[in-house]
């Protein structure tokens, strides 16, 4: 009796042919090829964008949410970051693809900043914060945002037409109405 035993290893890491981003939605395509021709089954198997924050700290990785064959670029993986708890921060970004060998390829991608906190509003009266909310004068009104916002609105009650202001404030974080 003849025992014939073909054992073949892949030691080559998969490729990384694109990467697109809209908004917190990563597109990466990737193939994996054996270099010996015979071997059928090496394959990407998992995707993910790794987020190390630039502040320091332990990197966040996640992981595919979904994928597509493609017959040219091997599979296309969706990796949403919505999805996922990430501390608002700014983030080194670097895509990682895996296939059932273990054989891994990661690609640097451009540095993200996370920001979904909503920017906190202080109403000054003279320039300090007003502990009751009310205000003798516009002249004496004024408010202090907690980063620059594109605009801000303060309605202001009680005064004889209720006015509404929008008042522009892009690049300060502190806005005096008149």
């Amino acid at each position: 009796v003849t025992i014939h035993n073909d054992y073949r290893f892949d030691y080559t890491p998969p490729v990384i042919n694109g990467v697109s981003r809209n908004g917190m939605v990563y597109t990466l395509n990737g193939v994996d090829k054996d270099e010996g021709g015979l071997w059928s089954t090496v394959t990407v198997v998992k995707a993910q964008i790794k987020l190390t924050p630039s502040a320091g700290g332990a990197p966040l990785t996640i992981d595919h949410t979904s994928y597509l064959p493609d017959p040219v670029s091997g599979k296309q993986f969706t990796i949403d970051l919505s999805k996922a708890t990430i501390p608002d921060g700014t983030y080194s970004v670097q895509a990682v693809l895996t296939d059932n060998f273990g054989n891994v390829t990661t690609q640097d991608l451009d540095p993200i900043t996370v920001d979904l906190s909503p920017p906190e509003v202080t109403l000054l009266r003279d320039g300090a914060p007003s502990s009751d909310g009310k205000f003798t004068s516009l002249s004496s009104l004024s408010f202090r945002t907690s980063e620059p916002a594109s605009s801000v609105s303060v309605r202001v009650v009680g005064g004889p037409k209720a006015e509404k202001f929008s008042v522009p404030s892009a690049v300060r974080t502190d806005c005096s109405l008149s």
